[in-house]
């Protein structure tokens, strides 16, 4: 379980570098050196991670178009977002939480809330990547509706 999260936030740090920092990176996690240009983009616990055997591990990168939204969703595991351009506005339908996300920014989207992420911008698409560690055969998103 913590070697899970771990694994997220190490991924989301990978994917926020170059392409040469990229390859630095890899070669340093492999031999366990650190690597003078990576950092921790986010660092967080997640409690009541779902104890499992096996895992899976997803990476997506999707695109949120201006004036666009992700719809009413629910994620079954947590899932770690990172915004590679442009902004979000992530809702949850309860009220309960309101953050607003910029390009090189991390957060944790909580496990069986239904939320939504929002472009507020008229003309500049957001670029995200999302990774989720979950049990095998999990799909990464349940529509929230």
């Amino acid at each position: 379980m913590r070697h899970s999260a771990l694994f997220c936030v190490a991924t989301v740090a990978l994917i926020a570098n170059s392409a040469s920092v990229h390859a630095a990176a890899t070669r340093s996690a492999v031999t366990g050196r650190a690597d003078a240009n990576s950092r921790i983009l986010l660092h967080q616990r997640v409690t009541n991670f779902p104890k499992t055997g096996d895992v899976q591990i997803d990476v997506i990168r999707g695109t949120v178009p201006p004036g666009g939204s992700t719809g009413w969703h629910v994620h079954l595991y947590p899932q770690t977002s990172y915004v590679l351009s442009g902004s979000l506005i992530l809702q949850h339908r309860d009220g309960s939480r309101i953050a607003n996300m910029q390009a090189g920014q991390a957060n944790v989207e909580p496990a069986g809330v239904v939320m939504r992420a929002i472009n507020s911008s008229k003309s500049i698409p957001a670029v995200i990547v999302l990774i989720q560690v979950s049990a095998p055969g999990t799909p990464t998103v349940k529509s929230g509706s």
